[in-house]
């Protein structure tokens, strides 16, 4: 079983190499300008492209080792943000609901194995036995949350979890309860309102007496039902290129499921509470940081109220949040006694990448990454072609002083140089670890996630064949230009200032190149396009990504 108590082993801190860090920032506590900390480098490598901010904690064998923040609070006020700043923290809720659960369940009110007509005697679960065990670990096999649009005539009423719940209480279920894992707000809404029923107290309040008081939480609560002691950052959303404030958002609807609102403080004093059995026994906390087993014996990944996840082979235990104009991720490791915590204001960047590589600068698994342009001679013994398999090959080429990474099917990528042969993608914790022989050569290569390892490559070649383009007339490439059908998407052809673009039906446009006539490829994707033609003219096109391929016809011109 899982366990969240810390060992007595004490834990180094590797600090690794120090760089310069962007400007708009706050340090950690004690440091100066001269003396930059590594977590600001980090925060500031994920974060510093936005106007909009973001604030991060980490705590290890409780001693502070960051607590900082970048980017402004208020974009049209220019105020900078600050860990005291409060955020809507999303789905973190979740693990407050399932501990006000267990809590009740300790005071013999209910048993997480009780069917939840017990509690909600108006549920029709369509001849189901539903446990609020299932709803605590998304098994339930309920109707999934589809989006705001369902519940948008609430959005300026006093709602009720009984008007939430009606809804979608009548919706055919989607699998029998405890066959699949599928997350689901829904089944916490029910949650918040079996707390209500047997508390006899709302929500909110239940949890201020019982959670928040107790864990000597002063700056978290439900929704907008009390008074600020601190200043609350505004959210927004990036729309069009453009910073937009994010819509109102009645926190009535996300309810037991996302409603609540905190600080970094807050949440690194929550994790102490758990820690020192404050709020659940040490029993009922071993219990909810276990995976949860289907009917078929198969290990989900969450247990009551917690994902569940590993970095560098140890168990994290937190939650992510999403919510409007909001994203935030809270992760403990308890052999590390290791507590991170990430908040933005903004739903521009996913902070579970970041939180990722805090944790793991911590531990000593992850070194700063050095960007701009490197030695070519010392990164020319990289480049090549490598082979997973028959059908995966992945190619490594410098350019200027950039290593990059093109693999089979994917986008071209920049590598980021860590430490000795090792490289990391701009995103998260996947990196590339070149293998030598014994005579110093490289001779393949292992890609690895938060270091597990997920494959490995042989090296084929020592040079990567670069494809060379050539230059049609406008008059050919005006030939290209249309909307064509390729069955799953459509795939616009345009020509801007003589260059040719292809934009896939909702995504992003990338240029074109010619190989030769009626022979194009792209440089930042791993896909070409050879076009037929009937009495001259230009009738369809085959598109080729990796080892898929997709057919289609002009429809368009």
């Amino acid at each position: 079983m899982a366990r969240i108590l810390p060992s007595n082993k004490r834990y180094l801190l590797s600090l690794g190499t120090l760089v310069m860090i962007m400007a708009n920032g706050f340090h950690l506590l004690g440091q100066t300008d001269a003396s930059p900390s590594p977590y600001q480098t980090i925060l500031s490598q994920e974060f510093g492209a936005y106007e909009s901010g973001a604030v991060a904690l980490v705590v290890q064998q409780g001693k502070t080792l960051f607590r900082g923040g970048i980017g402004l609070a208020n974009i049209d006020q220019e105020g900078k943000i600050t860990p005291e700043h409060l955020f809507r923290i999303g789905s973190i809720t979740k693990t407050f609901t399932a501990v006000a659960i267990l809590q009740l369940a300790e005071r013999g009110k209910l048993d997480i194995t009780d069917p939840i007509q017990t509690y909600l005697p108006d549920y029709p679960t369509q001849g189901q036995e539903i446990s609020i065990e299932h709803l605590l670990t998304h098994t339930s096999g309920i109707k999934t949350y589809a989006g705001m649009a369902e519940v948008a005539h609430l959005q300026h009423t006093a709602a009720t979890p009984k008007q939430i719940i009606k809804v979608f209480k009548d919706a055919p279920m989607e699998f029998a309860p405890g066959e699949r894992y599928q997350y689901n707000n829904y089944g916490f809404i029910l949650l918040g309102a079996i707390i209500e029923q047997v508390s006899g107290m709302s929500y909110g309040a239940y949890l201020e007496e019982n959670i928040f008081q107790p864990a000597g939480m002063r700056n978290t609560f439900f929704g907008k039902n009390k008074n600020l002691s601190g200043d609350q950052a505004k959210g927004y959303e990036m729309r069009d290129g453009q910073y937009k404030e994010a819509p109102f958002l009645n926190m009535a609807i996300p309810y037991a499921a996302g409603g609540l609102v905190s600080t970094v403080d807050d949440l690194s004093q929550w994790m102490q509470a758990l820690k020192k059995h404050q709020v659940i026994s040490e029993s009922s906390l071993q219990k909810s940081v276990a995976p949860y087993l289907l009917k078929d014996g198969t290990s989900t990944p969450y247990g009551y109220g917690w994902q569940l996840d590993e970095l560098y082979g140890k168990q994290i235990i937190g939650h992510d949040g999403v919510i409007q104009g909001f994203l935030a991720n809270a992760i403990y490791i308890p052999e590390e006694d290791l507590f991170v915590v990430v908040l933005s204001n903004c739903t521009c960047k996913n902070p579970v990448g970041l939180s990722h590589k805090l944790a793991a600068f911590a531990m000593g698994e992850y070194t700063l990454v050095q960007k701009g342009p490197q030695d070519p001679n010392k990164l020319d013994p990289y480049v090549g072609l490598y082979q997973f398999d028959a059908k995966l090959k992945q190619e490594i080429f410098n350019e200027d002083g950039q290593l990059y990474s093109l693999s089979t099917g994917d986008r071209r990528r920049p590598l980021y140089m860590g430490k000795d042969d090792q490289f990391f993608f701009e995103e998260g914790l996947v990196s590339i670890e070149f293998i030598r022989n014994e005579n110093g050569d490289i001779v393949g290569l292992e890609r690895a996630d938060k270091g597990r390892v997920l494959a490995k490559a042989e090296k084929k070649s020592d040079s990567v064949v670069k494809k060379e383009a050539i230059q049609l007339k406008e008059e050919e490439l005006k030939e290209y230009v249309g909307k064509y059908n390729l069955g799953p998407f459509h795939l616009f052809i345009t020509l801007e200032e003589d260059k040719l673009f292809g934009q896939p039906e909702g995504q992003s446009k990338e240029q074109l190149f010619a190989k030769a006539k009626d022979h194009l490829f792209l440089k930042t994707v791993d896909a070409q396009m050879e076009f037929f033609r009937k009495d001259g003219q230009v009738q369809a096109v085959k598109v080729t990504i990796g080892n898929n391929s997709f057919e289609g016809k002009l429809i368009e011109e």
